[in-house]
């Protein structure tokens, strides 16, 4: 139908700069909006970026209602300008540091060109490499060994040798 707005249903996926999850809803005007998730208290966030749902679809302001507001990912992503809003400051910093750390964990560098990709395998495996020696343990003393013994005993009756 002609007029109608996307029932609301919140697609997650990331940002395509910094890598961290956003909100992708649709706007009153019918555009995608990357929204970070969560919400926020509005008086923390300057008003020209308040957002807030109303049946899934994406309006410019605070919630009418409460003191929270959604904003867009832009305002905060780390992958863009450090935001002047002291409030967005801090959330931009923490954002960057948690975007590292996925880096990070994924293998993936913060800077320069993407890693190349281990080579293809060839169907040989490749040697392993061995294990290390273990270390000697000292040897332990025998019974018959010291001062005065590990003399054999005289032959005797009885006694092959």
């Amino acid at each position: 139908m002609e007029g109608r707005h996307d029932s609301g249903t919140a697609r997650i996926g990331s940002c395509g700069d910094c890598g961290l999850p956003v909100e992708y809803r649709t706007a009153l005007g019918g555009d995608r909006v990357a929204l970070q998730p969560g919400e926020f208290p509005a008086r923390a966030v300057p008003p020209y970026l308040h957002r807030h749902l109303s049946r899934g679809v994406v309006y410019e302001g605070a919630e009418p209602v409460h003191d929270w507001c959604r904003i867009p990912h832009d305002a905060v992503c780390p992958a863009q300008e450090e935001p002047r809003h002291p409030g967005l400051r801090e959330m931009h910093r923490r954002l960057a540091v948690r975007s590292r750390k996925a880096r990070e964990e994924a293998g993936t560098p913060s800077d320069g060109p993407t890693p190349t990709p281990p080579p293809a395998p060839t169907g040989r495996e490749p040697a392993k490499p061995a294990k290390p020696a273990k270390p000697a343990k000292p040897a332990k003393p025998a019974k018959d060994e010291g001062p005065g013994r590990g003399i054999p005993p005289a032959p005797g009756p009885g006694m092959i040798f």
